[in-house]
């Protein structure tokens, strides 16, 4: 695997100066780490993943993409080692300090310039669902203590197709042999459809750690309900194209709804499809 050695750039050094920064941070925690110290390790380690998921989604420094792969695999093999030292279990497939120490290394020469090899086992999940993308949604919907339990009734105060906030893109025109996805949602079935008052669904494209890589987008309200269904007959446009769309990254389904007692929007459930399963036709998809 080997990183752009483009520096012409306008940014290229900030990008240089931003990456030393970033390989000081690695090398800090992976001392503390080899030290003994797993609290001022593992706090090195937070921070260095902060900064690496924030300029993931920003791309304020304008990274090529074979420099952001190496930089999602070290943002990923961080928050391994970060989760082993806050659970302490050793059957996760958390790296180990040697290894973290070889990966600072060789961030290190990648920061010179030299390609950074394959080091230890930092290979990205071919699912985000193994990187704890669906944990954390998850995790947002019992925030929002959703579930059958719902404490709303029938949205009487809220009418069907009433707009409410919907922030699709307009159609986009992509660059020539680019393909354009175009989405159709057509209803989702749930037992509990009736009790739900301004259901909406948010459409957006992630990476394993949430980077955004598209535009995220809600429809408008559902327009109807029939049975156990709530429908919506809306037509989404991605504004990246599929080509561009990368391997570790899913297109997700998030269905929100208004609750009166809580008075805040909330999320019900999910669902999410990845990119190789992209096709053209109908798909039905699992919540």
């Amino acid at each position: 695997m080997a990183a752009s050695g483009n520096n012409t750039e306008p940014n290229s050094r900030q990008r240089q100066h931003t990456l030393r920064k970033w390989q000081n941070k690695f090398v800090e925690g992976t001392d503390f780490d080899n030290w003994g110290q797993p609290v001022e390790a593992d706090g090195c380690y937070q921070s260095l993943t902060g900064v690496l998921a924030e300029e993931l989604q920003a791309r304020s420094l304008q990274f090529s993409e074979s420099d952001e792969v190496i930089l999602r695999k070290i943002l990923y093999a961080v928050e391994k080692r970060h989760q082993f030292l806050q659970s302490g279990d050793t059957t996760t497939d958390a790296l180990d300090v040697t290894e973290m120490k070889a990966i600072a290394e060789a961030f290190n020469n990648w920061t010179e310039g030299a390609p950074l090899p394959q080091v230890g086992r930092i290979t990205l999940p071919k699912s985000p669902i193994e990187a704890g993308l669906k944990a954390r949604l998850q995790s947002k919907i019992a925030e929002n203590n959703d579930g059958d339990d719902d404490d709303d009734e029938d949205g009487e105060a809220f009418p069907f197709g009433e707009v409410g906030g919907s922030s699709l893109v307009p159609k986009p025109v992509l660059a020539p042999g680019k393909t354009l996805l175009t989405i159709w949602i057509e209803k989702i079935g749930l037992k509990d459809a009736t009790h739900h008052i301004n259901p909406f669904f948010a459409v957006s494209v992630k990476d394993t750690f949430g980077t955004d890589f598209a535009t995220a987008q809600t429809t408008p309200l559902a327009t109807g309900r029939s049975d156990l269904y709530l429908n919506f007959k809306q037509e989404v446009f991605l504004d990246i194209a599929v080509e561009d769309i990368p391997d570790d990254c899913a297109i997700f389904f998030e269905l929100r709804h208004y609750k009166q007692k809580k008075n805040k929007m909330s999320t019900r459930c999910f669902s999410f499809l990845e990119k190789d399963e992209i096709k053209e036709g109908q798909s039905n998809l699992e919540l």
